[in-house]
């Protein structure tokens, strides 16, 4: 059995993370069986220490950097850490499952490229969805959250120690979804083109772009709701293909 370590939410599907939807999505899609273990924020760093699992990451002062998603494999006594090695991880251990990474060194640079442009793409909404995700944290979790995202954004907002720190115009919020927007239309070429129906990244097949796509909208929706205007907005963009995307991928949206 697989346990899935993800961060919990007041939610309709209590999963919200972007990258945590990564590794569920992957999981769903592949049909594997698992469970799922909720961790608060301040409790990420001492389940690692607990396992002995060294951190997927360093933060800019050298200290190691604890994140979820994280995994537990019974069947090979294994934790695996970091959405993208999670799925490296499934594909080579359950070969009879559905692949989501392409095979050979190219189209596996084209995938982590994609990763790249899809953070940049989302990065000037960071500072407004970071504030807009903590009401729906719980409150354990909700300190710790402000900080450390904080710590995402010090690069545009000097020497702040939390995101509630910042306070935008109305007219910077809005140039900031403008920025987005256009992201967007740059990433519509890789999913069909303007104009045209949704294609997958890899053309008529599923697969781990898709699902990183995927897990930055669905946080969208479910941080404002269906009926928000931010997620009507976003639903609206590019012929509403990306409302089409997140309906197509419904089938695993299973929170197990």
């Amino acid at each position: 059995m697989i346990t899935f370590y993800d961060i919990p939410s007041t939610t309709s599907l209590n999963s919200w993370s972007p990258n945590g939807w990564k590794t569920r999505y992957t999981l769903n899609f592949k049909g594997l069986p698992y469970k799922t273990e909720w961790v608060e924020y301040p409790d990420i760093a001492a389940l690692y220490q607990k396992n002995n699992v060294p951190a997927p990451a360093k933060q800019s002062d050298g200290s190691p950097y604890y994140s979820l998603p994280l995994i537990h494999d019974s069947k090979t006594n294994t934790f695996v850490a970091d959405s993208l090695e999670i799925a490296k991880y499934l594909d080579k251990t359950y070969p009879d499952t559905p692949k989501v990474l392409p095979d050979g060194e190219e189209g596996l640079a084209k995938t982590t490229q994609f990763l790249g442009e899809l953070g940049g793409t989302m990065f000037p909404l960071f500072p407004i969805i970071f504030q807009a995700t903590v009401p729906i944290l719980n409150e354990v979790s909700k300190d710790h959250f402000k900080v450390a995202r904080a710590k995402n954004l010090v690069s545009v907002f000097n020497n702040i120690k939390s995101i509630d720190e910042i306070q935008l115009s109305e007219k910077e919020v809005e140039e900031r979804w403008e920025q987005v927007r256009a992201g967007f239309q740059g990433l519509d070429s890789k999913f069909g083109g303007e104009g045209k129906e949704l294609a997958w990244f890899a053309g008529d097949k599923i697969t781990f772009a898709d699902f990183a796509l995927a897990g930055m909208l669905l946080w969208i929706k479910l941080v404002w709701g269906e009926e928000s205007a931010e997620w009507k907005r976003v639903s609206g963009w590019n012929n509403g293909k990306w409302a089409t995307m997140l309906k197509k991928l419904e089938a695993y949206h299973t929170v197990a």
